[in-house]
């Protein structure tokens, strides 16, 4: 199950967002079910391999998870929080085996084959793990017990493999259907957003939807300790021209304008959007500053060869448009809203057909004029 990209890096990034939230109590959970199984241990197994399963569970096991928790919770962690659930999912499965092993001459072993049942079912259903990584490692658990409990005809042997392979089985299924349906709502919703999301006057995505995709790129970028930036792209003269050549030319030239800036949101992770009556705004996801530039001249460029007259005395013979561009690192305790802020601010203290970018990294804030006028530049 795969949607073609960009749709599957959508289709992740929202699964990002939304899991840490999902998989924190089983997480809590999961800590407690480890304290007690190991203070069952203390009590019922010989001392000596109730520390070495207490070693395995309280220095490997539990730690691991204690990360996964934290991961969950805002902060530097949580851009590993993914790569750390399928780690601590790997090594849980491996000190499960590891557990099997090391019991296996206490005749059936039960409790341990239901902690084997236990795990099986975290790891498919309860830490929001992928089909492939879960069934990679509930498979490692059922080979162990089918390696090492089925010697004897005890009934714990006899029933335990049994119910740990139908567990699987149960397991596999209700992973698989459960992204089906995830990955079916997110179409949904993709479909409902383009019909509600788009712009009436410019057939392009609305504020709307921007401020949503913004909000998704910086919690991304934060995750990743990388940066996002807005560009926002105002047509110059805009009322004179509408009240030169009338409402429906305006809105015309509008619309092609639009079309000409969001042509350049190339990358998977970039969208343009109608910021408001005379702007178009562009997310970029961690863009360089080279690129940036590229973006910006290309917006230029395609604005330029539209060639659409504007014989207003302020203007140049053509339409234009100004930029501005305000590029943050996401850190924690930041938001989007900086980001806004920073390029309306921009955008109104610069003069029109030029382009001001507004560059903040770290705690330094700095602005500089990129090329212009860009009145009727040539295709880059």
């Amino acid at each position: 199950m795969r949607f073609a990209d960009p749709l599957e890096a959508e289709f992740r990034r929202g699964q990002a967002d939304r899991t840490p939230s999902i998989v924190r109590l089983p997480l809590w959970l999961a800590l407690l079910l480890v304290g007690v199984l190991s203070m069952l241990d203390g009590r019922a197994l010989p001392a000596e391999l109730a520390l070495q399963t207490n070693v395995i569970r309280l220095g490997l096991v539990a730690p691991l998870l204690a990360l996964s928790l934290l991961a969950t919770y805002p902060g530097h962690l949580i851009r590993f929080a993914a790569r750390l659930r399928n780690i601590t999912a790997g090594v849980w499965a491996a000190a499960t085996v590891v557990l099997v092993w090391l019991t296996q001459d206490l005749g059936p072993g039960g409790g341990v084959l239901w902690e084997a049942l236990a795990v099986t079912l975290y790891l498919y259903l309860l830490l929001g793990l992928g089909l492939a990584p879960a069934l990679l490692s509930a498979s490692a658990i059922l080979f162990a017990v089918f390696l090492f409990r089925t010697g004897d005809s005890t009934p714990a042997t006899a029933y335990g493999p049994v119910l740990l392979t139908f567990a699987n089985i149960i397991g596999a299924v209700a992973s698989f259907r459960m992204e089906r349906v995830s990955r079916a709502v997110f179409l949904e919703r993709e479909v409902i957003s383009l019909v509600v999301g788009t712009d009436s006057d410019t057939g392009i995505p609305n504020r709307q939807v921007f401020d949503t995709h913004l909000r998704s790129i910086w919690r991304q970028a934060q995750r990743e300790s990388k940066s996002a930036a807005v560009m926002l792209v105002e047509i110059d003269f805009f009322e004179a021209f509408t009240r030169r050549y009338g409402q429906l030319v305006a809105d015309n030239a509008l619309r092609r304008v639009a079309h000409a800036v969001m042509s350049c949101a190339r990358r998977p992770l970039d969208r343009a959007a109608r910021f408001d009556d005379t702007r178009i705004a562009l997310a970029l996801f961690d863009p360089e500053a080279e690129f940036i530039e590229t973006v910006a001249g290309r917006v230029r460029s395609e604005v330029a060869l539209l060639d659409i007259p504007n014989e207003e005395p302020e203007a140049k013979g053509s339409l234009t448009v100004s930029v501005a561009i305000a590029y943050l690192q996401a850190h924690p305790g930041r938001s989007e809203d900086s980001l806004l802020d920073e390029v309306t601010e921009a955008l109104s203290s610069g003069a029109p057909e030029r382009a001001r970018v507004a560059v903040r990294a770290e705690d330094v804030s700095e602005t500089a004029i990129l090329r212009g006028p860009w009145s009727r530049a040539q295709p880059s």
